[in-house]
């Protein structure tokens, strides 16, 4: 489904990718909730001219729908936050991270839905607008993860205060922070999650226009 996806977004029209790129050799190493290949791999540099076969890993996962609710009548987010194992594997002394609301996009659905699902799913609540707040690819290097960015808007006024589902493995707990409380995690290096400083940015651009 994210392949499809990946090749139904329009090229910026530069460049051919069955011209200019070889896939010399493919091994799928490991294959699970996410799956790891190994590929030896040719490309035009920007000289014009073939480069070297180059060998490169790359993890392969679907399509990730990432929100932040916000109520703009109380100027307010919710963030959630839980164990993250790749944090706690590189030796990281928190590896609890405080996180916007966040999933995988299922096949057959829309991220906009999948905004909405995992919003139910992780924070127990229910989304009356989303605003797009971009999409990108979260790691170039590494991942083949492409990312669609919303807010949410929401009424905050009572939520829980866990949330997930047990079969998943899920252990999260969610906390309402001002918008103030929210930069000032910003600007001083608290927020770890690339897409919650994403949308946190975001949010800083148009929070004006939300609370009209």
């Amino acid at each position: 489904a994210a392949r499809l996806a990946a090749r139904a977004r329009s090229a910026d029209g530069t460049r051919s990718v069955s011209d200019d790129v070889v896939l010399h050799r493919h091994h799928r190493g490991y294959l699970n909730y996410f799956s790891f290949d190994d590929v030896d791999v040719q490309y035009r540099q920007h000289d014009g001219s073939m480069g070297p076969v180059v060998n490169r890993g790359v993890l392969l996962t679907g399509r990730a729908a990432v929100v932040l609710p916000y109520d703009p009548v109380l100027d307010t987010v919710l963030l959630v936050e839980q164990f993250r194992v790749g944090a706690y594997m590189i030796d990281d002394p928190a590896p609890w991270i405080w996180e916007a609301v966040a999933g995988m996009v299922d096949p057959g659905e829309t991220p906009e839905q999948a905004a909405r699902r995992e919003a139910v799913e992780e924070a127990g609540i229910h989304l009356a607008a989303l605003e797009p707040a971009g999409e990108a690819f979260s790691s170039t290097g590494s991942s083949t993860e492409y990312v669609h960015l919303y807010v949410g808007i929401t009424d905050l006024s009572d939520v829980p205060e866990t949330g997930g589902l047990a079969e998943e493995g899920e252990d999260i707990r969610s906390q309402k922070f001002s918008f103030d409380e929210l930069m000032h995690m910003l600007d001083s290096q608290q927020l770890r999650a690339l897409p919650l400083v994403s949308l946190a940015n975001w949010l800083a651009r148009h929070r004006d226009r939300l609370r009209r």
